[in-house]
């Protein structure tokens, strides 16, 4: 029996030594306090995947989210490849996490002391004006960052994530070709939002990596400000074991077939759009990419695109199958409020992140059917005329709210563009899925007078294309998506 007990254990501890990730944990320096800076280290391969998480000392759930990782990676959970390694620092600013403070014990931003072309000392952020060190590497803390990374750079091909919250993004350091590339990857494998527009990033972290080490680096911007997000770290983690760094980041001519790929598909897309659409999204291969990768997939959920104007009707007996009651799940003014299942989820997201920068949104209207619609035109008519009523309300078949996908939010007039809520939706909306449908000065376009309240669902893919491409307007998006979709 005592035999028997011993081989067995002999064998779970020589399973566990071929299965089991290589680990170890490495101090690489000392917090302006003397708190320990360590990384955690798996795996033997030269492909390095390396996380940060906690440069800003506010931002909790991301050393949670890393040691979290940390332990599933002890734990064998998450594969990393045979070549790879990944090496996570949960606490890169040790003095600001133990106080709750997003700068360290400078009152430096440590994600703003890097050496980039940009730098300056100091940054506004939420109307506070903050400080990025006396100069570039003045806190010992990005010191540390600093001379582990050059003197690893020869040593490993490098890919670097930093984890932030919350803006539900992907931000990379600059438009490198390969930080094009790693985008796109980390895109494929997480559910969180490109976005690069209106990003103050002078001094950060992955500008420097990316712009003077040209290290392929990313801020990954959680969606909340409180939940942990180990599913999609641990998604990232193991959708680039098959990525070879060396010949799919960092192999220049990729770079040229890419181009030489697309260009053809591109100026077919862009046919008889206005030059100012057209010089955008050919402005970088960054912006190149990503176009045709979203538009390619938008034909997945080719019913939320439906077009519905004055031109293009529903039936009266169109009503969308997954519609669902909300009840106490989002604020509103009235009860039995309607929506489609499908949108549910970003709306949550949405709620979440509106109500971590203190916004409060209420729904107040949604789903109609084609006789409410029928009623509420009629209304209109009798309260302003028919001519009038067209510019405000639309007659049945002919509105949007039919689709299921339109939330008309807090309030019903044109000066809740002004309004703390609204100016949050118009910056942020689309980021969730959602889209202005009927923007201001457009009306020539739309058929219809703005309505800052209005916003209507149609995918984070879609709504990224329109918001950061297509001057915010989904008339003219649709039309032309429906042309090309017709016609090809």
């Amino acid at each position: 029996m005592k035999k028997t007990i011993i081989f067995i254990l002999a064998y779970i501890c020589f399973a566990y030594s071929i299965y089991s990730q290589t680990y170890s944990k490495v101090t690489i320096g000392y917090s302006l306090k003397k708190r320990p800076i360590d990384v955690y280290k798996f795996g033997e391969g030269k492909q390095l995947l390396f996380i940060l998480a906690g440069i800003h000392g506010n931002e909790e759930n991301t050393m949670k989210t890393a040691y979290f990782i940390i332990e599933k990676l002890k734990e064998n959970k998450i594969d990393i490849g045979e070549n790879k390694s990944v090496w996570i620092i949960p606490e890169t600013n040790p003095d600001g996490l133990a106080r709750g403070r997003r700068l360290n014990d400078n009152n430096v931003d440590l994600n703003r002391n890097f050496d980039t072309s940009n730098w300056k000392p100091h940054y506004t952020f939420f109307n506070n004006l903050l400080s990025c060190g006396k100069f570039p590497f003045s806190e010992v803390e990005s010191k540390v960052l600093r001379d582990l990374f050059i003197e690893i750079k020869d040593h490993y091909t490098i890919v670097v994530l930093t984890l932030h919250s919350s803006g539900n993004a992907i931000i990379p350091g600059n438009e490198s070709y390969f930080n094009e590339r790693i985008l796109n990857y980390v895109s494929d494998n997480s559910t969180y939002f490109f976005n690069s527009v209106g990003y103050d990033a002078n001094g950060d972290l992955t500008c420097w990596l990316s712009e003077k080490l040209k290290i392929a680096s990313l801020t990954i911007e959680f969606k909340t400000k409180r939940k942990t997000e180990v599913s999609e770290i641990a998604n990232i983690i193991s959708g680039l074991q098959n990525v070879d760094f060396d010949k799919d980041i960092y192999n220049k001519s990729f770079d040229l077939n890419f181009i030489f790929k697309n260009n053809n598909k591109i100026d077919t897309l862009l046919q008889d759009l206005p030059n100012d659409i057209v010089k955008r999204i050919k402005s970088t291969n960054e912006n190149q990419k990503i176009f045709i990768d979203y538009f390619n997939k938008l034909s997945k959920d080719d019913d939320l695109l439906i077009l519905v104007n004055k031109q293009n009707f529903l039936s009266e007996d169109y009503i969308p199958e997954d519609l669902v009651t909300i009840n106490n799940e989002f604020p509103t003014n009235k009860k039995s409020i309607q929506l489609r299942k499908i949108i549910i989820n970003d709306l949550k997201n949405m709620y979440q992140q509106s109500e971590n920068d203190n916004v409060k949104l209420v729904i107040l209207s949604a789903y109609r059917s084609y006789f409410t619609q029928k009623e509420v035109y009629k209304g209109w008519v009798y309260k302003l005329g028919e001519k009038e009523a067209k510019r405000v309300s639309a007659i049945p078949g002919a509105s949007q709210h039919q689709l299921g996908t339109v939330i008309d939010f807090n309030s019903l007039n044109e000066n809740f563009s002004q309004t703390k809520e609204g100016k949050w939706l118009f910056l942020n909306a689309y980021k969730f899925g959602f889209i202005l449908s009927y923007p201001e000065g457009m009306e020539n376009i739309t058929g219809y007078k703005y309505e800052p309240w209005h916003y209507r669902y149609v995918g984070k893919e879609a709504s990224f294309i329109i918001y950061n491409y297509f001057n915010n307007s989904l008339e003219l998006f649709l039309n032309w998506y429906w042309d090309k979709k017709i016609n090809k």
